[in-house]
């Protein structure tokens, strides 16, 4: 776990128990999956369980405001696969490690891309 947030630039910090403002955004991204799933639930609200998936898929490949990007696509380096999206061609690749240097050159340059638009969003 260590390597990949290093890979990615994220510094992992942890919290103090039962003090929500220290997490912030994790706080915010629960009170919008939240406020989804009251919308989608039935009246007894015994159900909720079975929209927490779709209600988490959607998130995480609808585009943010913030960000201009999902975070499907800030993590994985490539547009999220729809139940009715054209199947893209398959890339070949001469050398094994050509897919993974893409791949890696497209990543930082969303996350850069993304942290721009997150400062821009701050300073507003």
């Amino acid at each position: 776990m260590q390597a990949i947030t290093n890979d990615i630039g994220i510094n992992h910090i942890f919290s103090t128990p039962f003090h929500p403002q220290t997490n912030g955004t994790i706080e915010r991204f629960h009170a919008t999956i939240k406020t989804q799933l009251c919308k989608l639930q039935d009246l007894n609200h015994n159900n909720w369980d079975q929209y927490l998936s779709p209600t988490i898929y959607a998130y995480n490949i609808g585009q943010h405001r913030t960000t201009k990007y999902a975070p499907y696509q800030i993590l994985y380096g490539k547009h999220p696969t729809l139940p009715l999206t054209q199947p893209q061609p398959m890339l070949q690749f001469i050398r094994s490690n050509d897919y993974y240097n893409q791949f890696r050159q497209y990543r930082i340059f969303i996350i850069q891309q993304a942290r721009r638009s997150i400062q821009q969003q701050q300073q507003l």
